[in-house]
């Protein structure tokens, strides 16, 4: 990974992207993961064909299925994030960076029934060549990591200042990793 692209947390408009730890992690897991389900699909293929079960493959498929798609999603979870990346690539080339205050502008809570997560949408403002900008986490797309801008990774963000960067060819705000974390 590049230099410039070790101090970025993520985008204002597409979300957070994954840390190299959590990048790994996930490769690491989506190997995992295949591997004990080919174990366990040829445990049950080979479990069901030693005692005639009709119905073996038939779960011997809905189980293939069910892993292979579980390990698709983290995929696609790592493409969109490296897409991410190369896009915040493009962006540092012109952008100009500042210290701005982050303030939380909404709140909400993202999860399920048995877990809920709070998650804040932050907005930033600065002056750029005496244009006041003004511009909220999410605004544009619902991007990587975030619903509707709301994300509970920044939560760590908000209310303090923080570091960012503003392309202004590409109208896109990067927001810099804390250098404490």
């Amino acid at each position: 990974m590049d230099d410039k692209l070790k101090k970025v947390a993520g985008s204002l408009e597409y979300g957070l992207v994954f840390s190299r730890r959590w990048q790994t992690m996930l490769s690491v897991g989506i190997a995992a993961f295949l591997l004990a389900a080919g174990v366990w699909t040829v445990l049950i293929f080979t479990e069901g064909r030693a005692e005639g079960e009709g119905g073996f493959a038939v779960v011997f498929i809905l189980n293939a299925l069910m892993y292979i798609g579980f390990a698709a999603w983290l995929v696609v979870l790592l493409v969109k994030n490296q897409r991410l990346l190369k896009k915040i690539k493009v962006w540092m080339q012109d952008a100009v960076p500042y210290t701005v205050f982050a303030e939380k502008a909404d709140e909400d809570r993202i999860g399920y029934r048995w877990k809920y997560l709070p998650a804040v949408r932050i907005v930033v403002r600065f002056r750029y060549q005496g244009r006041r900008i003004t511009r909220f986490s999410g605004e544009g797309r619902n991007g990587l990591n975030t619903r509707d801008g709301y994300a509970p990774g920044w939560n760590k963000y908000c209310n303090r200042e923080i570091d960012i960067l503003y392309s202004p060819k590409y109208d896109q705000v990067i927001v810099l990793k804390d250098p404490k974390s």
